[in-house]
């Protein structure tokens, strides 16, 4: 599955949790013709690819909108698009807190191997 797809699959399931297409073209300004195109299957005709503008639309007004359907290396360009629209919207105190929000979630899933490393030492 390509990056295309992912994010097909990801814009589906977003249509699906709000309900409408036009709930998105209403947060984000991309036309809901553009998002029916998009939402074609693969090989259609008139199938519209997800471009990095249009993920930097949803990801602004959704920003867990494909978070589950991306892979870690595409996760990373997320995490490294939205802190730099964060900068891009001088929103230094925003991008600071989400870094660390980040440096805190890393901290803890250290802290999970060395607690569940040390479990394995004492034999538990």
């Amino acid at each position: 599955m390509n990056k295309y797809e992912r994010r097909r699959i990801a814009l589906k399931s977003l249509v699906d949790r709000l309900g409408s297409q036009s709930a998105i073209q209403e947060k984000t300004g991309i036309a809901a013709s553009s998002i029916s195109r998009m939402l074609l299957p693969e090989g259609s005709k008139h199938r519209k690819n997800i471009g990095e503008e249009t993920v930097d639309k949803l990801t602004a007004a959704y920003p867990d909108w494909i978070a589950s359907y991306d892979d870690l290396t595409d996760d990373a360009v997320i995490v490294a698009r939205r802190y730099m629209q964060l900068m891009r919207e001088d929103s230094q105190l925003k991008a600071r807190s989400f870094i660390e929000a980040l440096h805190a979630a890393e901290r803890h899933e250290e802290d999970i191997l060395v607690a569940t490393q040390n479990e394995r030492k004492n034999g538990r």
